[in-house]
């Protein structure tokens, strides 16, 4: 029982910085990643617009004349038929 204990104690007393550092290495991560695309693009316009193609969703793709409600719909074979 007292080992359940020591464990359950330890994990609620380095379970804050564990996730912080995470946090801070997520962030890390995006602003490397940001960086980098910054410095394939020789001006600020053509940044913005793949970074506007990136973060815009694709539009749902036109299948017979209807429109999907999004990339996953798969129309049934028995309404084709």
């Amino acid at each position: 029982m007292e080992t359940w204990a020591v464990l359950v104690i330890a994990l609620i007393a380095f379970a804050p910085p564990v996730i912080l550092l995470f946090k801070e290495l997520q962030y890390k991560n995006d602003r490397i990643k940001e960086l980098t695309d910054r410095l394939m693009f020789r001006d600020n316009e053509t940044y913005l617009a793949h970074r506007e193609r990136i973060e815009r969703p694709p539009e749902p793709v036109l299948q017979e004349g209807r429109k999907l409600k999004s990339w996953y719909d798969v129309p049934d074979l028995e309404d084709e038929a």
